[in-house]
């Protein structure tokens, strides 16, 4: 067999990558893994134990990669306010149309008497019923100018009540990060995703003005591979009063709605004595096997090794291999550019090295040199 093309190569680790992404979701997605992210990350827990959090304040199962991010609710037209009864004198008016026109207007009948009932629908569950949409949240928020952008993880949780509170209803979202130096902050991406947290309750958790129900939430990023300085750190950001003049702050549960959290592992021999920092280097970076992984997960965190997260450690340790395959390929080309730019090699010779076409080179090659 000859060698793989790099196109090859490409679509092979781009489907190592994908794969390894589900991965690593399908990890965070574990209750006992999130418990010990949630008693470190979220307040409310701290006095908690582990098994507490798993077993009584997680609701339900978390959704993995199932509920879109986007919503293009500013740039949306407003819809006409079609009654069914305009819509059936239409369909009579169509009937005199010729052949051609009656197909055209057929199709656009139908897509109105759809809008109609679609609108009609809406307006007697607002109307009619209280919100039970809470569980199930699993309905996309489609940008039609980004694509749909999904929550790596997303549940509903209960925090213990106190003396001053009963129970308090919580939104979580966890983001499993491998790129940290991105075209934009990482954290205004986190912020994005915390208040979309936020105005999705309209309609699921409460209708028209009743903004008394609105839920707290946490976005939570777990930063695997993070620049230097933010190695070994867990920052929380949230809304703090500030007062100009005078002493007249609302109650926190008024304010304290939204929360972002950063959790930014380092490398292993950079850990400090922080349990979740090592608790999650164990879990998601590849310089320990998968059997050390298990083994320290095990020991040192009572974490049961069932055949399902067993499983799904040892596939995250088999397609991270893969994925530093990529980053390494991605290394070489990066320096056979220079070499060429430099003018130490031929584009031909360095292609040849690069196992790509002259072609497929000098994409690369304008690609990164433009990025410059």
């Amino acid at each position: 067999m000859g060698k793989e093309t790099y196109l090859a190569h490409t679509i092979t680790q781009t489907d190592y990558e994908a794969r390894y992404d589900r991965a690593a979701k399908k990890l965070l997605a574990n209750k006992l893994v999130l418990a010990h992210i949630l008693k470190d990350c979220v307040k409310e827990y701290q006095a908690c134990s582990i098994m507490d959090i798993a077993q009584k304040y997680i609701e339900g199962e978390p959704e993995v990669g199932t509920t879109g991010v986007y919503m293009d609710d500013s740039s949306s037209p407003e819809q006409p306010d079609i009654k069914p009864e305009t819509v059936v004198t239409r369909a009579a008016e169509v009937q005199a149309m010729n052949a051609q026109e009656v197909n055209a207007q057929a199709m656009k009948v139908q897509a109105m008497n759809e809008q109609a009932m679609n609108a009609h629908a809406i307006s007697i569950q607002a109307m009619n019923t209280q919100v039970t949409k809470v569980q199930g949240m699993g309905n996309e928020d489609i940008s039609q100018n980004e694509g749909t952008v999904y929550y790596d993880v997303r549940f509903n949780a209960i925090a213990p009540s106190t003396e001053e509170h009963e129970n308090i209803r919580l939104i979580i979202n966890a983001e499993a990060q491998n790129r940290f130096k991105l075209k934009y902050p990482l954290t205004k991406r986190a912020v994005y995703y915390g208040s979309r947290l936020i105005s999705a309750q309209h309609g699921t958790v409460f209708t028209k003005s009743d903004y008394q129900k609105l839920r707290k939430v946490y976005s939570i990023w777990i930063c695997v591979n993070p620049a230097k300085r933010f190695r070994n750190t867990i920052t929380r950001y949230s809304l703090k009063p500030e007062a100009i003049i005078g002493n007249a702050v609302e109650a926190p549960e008024n304010y304290d709605l939204i929360n972002i959290v950063m959790v930014c592992l380092g490398k292993m021999e950079e850990w400090n004595d922080n349990n979740l920092i090592k608790f999650l280097g164990v879990l998601f970076q590849n310089e320990l096997s998968a059997r050390e992984k298990k083994d320290i997960l095990e020991r040192d965190f009572d974490i049961p090794m069932t055949e399902t997260f067993e499983s799904e450690v040892d596939d995250m340790c088999n397609l991270s291999q893969g994925v530093a395959e990529k980053a390494m390929q991605q290394g070489r080309t990066h320096i056979l550019i220079e070499l060429v730019n430099d003018g130490v090699l031929t584009i031909e010779k360095a292609a040849e090295k690069a196992r790509m076409s002259v072609e497929e080179f000098r994409n690369a090659m304008e690609k990164a040199n433009t990025q410059e």
